[in-house]
């Protein structure tokens, strides 16, 4: 690590610690009673930040498009790969065709089924209305299909569908976030896979007696699920629409206590309540907090950042509103990894202006994944707001088909990173097209076999 890297990693490392883990810690205040109250405020929108940044998403993904009129517990599959106009949810992969839905289970238990994938990677992701993953449904985890899985809510007591295995939901509100690999015969394939997969709502039966009310948030607010901030204390009423629909779990009754004190409770509406301006003070202090969670709370080798804990968070607030922001949608470790990188291997910023490469060591296969369950690698290009970057060429990302690839003569592969295509035009299957100015990227580790390994830094080449 150099020292400019060591220096921030230490800077970052030291705002976490004032912040604390879970970010939700009391702090020490001056006699000042607004000050307690704006301090307990911004603790409040680090604990909120990512069941609002779900209910945005829900807000966005329901709002109707031309003939398109989506609903809860309704599929909406999107047949073709991911590109730069689509930005509705923060870093989107191109090597997979999205089946998403937001499940409602106060109509009944939703099973989800999905025929048979023929060794294809696909995985039917289900999040809570917190971000934490309830489960996957899939290649690794209920095999190659066809197969079936039923959604159940809190408090559920009745039968599940004969050769359907039971799912048990946190939430009442569930995101349904698939993902099916384009790769190995493309687009047809992949879509036929993904017009085979089902959504029914079940009768309801054997439900406690007392069921949450719904999400009151309508569809099409436009606020983005990215900027939290921008719409002020209005941030706060989504919060309460979110505790009043869906429960928080009892782990969480220390914050939720906290969030009382300043008038965020259940169903409440704080934008308009006597702690209104004193909640729109401590949103910037609670992003200075989100932001610490990011710099300070990720496993780090060379240029690559990485988060064990994705998918299940605890009480650590910070890290799951961090992840809520700029990864909306994580998968667990067993099932998916994530490497972020933005500088090189010496520290500096990656720029588009001059040319990287990223090298893969010989191996079968050149990434640990479980070719077995449907595992794949990628790395993708994205601009500094984590979206994909428009090219001349349409490609977003290398590594789903790494026959493709220029291997050298040890068997191992160069990615090109660079504004322009690479000069040796062997390389050209190799080259990841970046934009003029500065670029992130994101490494994706499908099934792993290892979670140790960490990918190589782009280093700096003469082309």
């Amino acid at each position: 690590m150099t020292n400019r890297r060591r220096r921030a990693a230490i800077a970052a490392l030291a705002a976490l610690m004032a912040v604390t883990c879970a970010g939700l810690a009391p702090t020490r205040v001056s006699a000042s009673p607004a000050t307690a109250t704006i301090q307990s405020a911004s603790n409040a929108y680090v604990y909120g930040a990512a069941p609002v940044a779900m209910v945005r998403t829900r807000s966005q993904l329901l709002c109707p498009r031309g003939p398109l009129r989506p609903a809860p517990n309704q599929l909406i599959n999107v047949p073709i790969a991911a590109n730069p106009l689509i930005r509705v949810v923060v870093a989107p992969n191109s090597d997979t065709l999205y089946t998403t839905a937001f499940l409602d289970l106060r109509d009944g238990p939703v099973t989800l089924s999905y025929p048979n994938t023929g060794g294809r990677y696909l995985v039917l992701q289900l999040l809570d209305m917190y971000t934490d993953v309830i489960g996957n449904v899939g290649t690794r985890t209920t095999g190659p299909g066809p197969a079936s899985v039923t959604v159940v809510p809190p408090g559920y007591t009745g039968q599940i569908p004969a050769g359907s295995q039971r799912m048990q939901s946190t939430t009442w509100d569930v995101w349904l976030l698939g993902r099916i690999l384009i790769a190995g015969g493309g687009f047809p394939i992949a879509q036929q896979v993904q017009a085979g997969i089902g959504l029914t709502v079940g009768p309801r039966q054997g439900y406690p007696a007392v069921v949450p009310p719904r999400l009151r948030t309508p569809a099409c607010t436009g606020r983005s699920p990215q900027n939290l901030a921008v719409d002020g204390p209005v941030f706060f009423d989504e919060l309460a629409d979110v505790l009043v629909a869906n429960p928080p779990p009892a782990r969480d009754a220390s914050a939720v206590a906290g969030l009382a004190a300043v008038g965020v409770t259940p169903g409440s509406t704080p934008s308009r309540g006597p702690t209104a301006n004193l909640l729109d003070r401590a949103i910037p202090l609670g992003e200075r907090k989100i932001q610490a969670a990011v710099a300070g709370n990720l496993a780090r080798r060379d240029s690559w950042s990485s988060l064990a804990t994705a998918g299940h968070y605890g009480t650590d607030y910070a890290t799951r509103a961090a992840v809520a922001r700029w990864g909306l949608g994580a998968n667990v470790e067993a099932e998916s990894r994530y490497f972020l990188a933005a500088t090189d291997g010496s520290g500096a910023r990656l720029d588009g202006s001059r040319s990287y490469r990223l090298h893969l060591p010989a191996r079968r296969p050149l990434v640990p994944v479980d070719p077995g369950d449907g595992g794949w690698w990628s790395v993708t290009m994205y601009d500094d707001a984590n979206f994909l970057v428009p090219n001349l060429i349409g490609r977003y990302s290398l590594g789903p088909e790494a026959s493709a690839l220029t291997r050298n003569p040890d068997g191992s592969v160069d990615i090109v990173l660079s504004s322009r295509p690479p000069d040796d035009p062997r390389l050209l299957p190799n080259w990841l097209p970046a934009p003029a100015g500065t670029f992130r990227l994101i490494f994706r580790q499908y099934v792993p076999t290892s979670t140790t390994w960490f990918p190589s830094s782009p280093q700096v080449s003469d082309r």
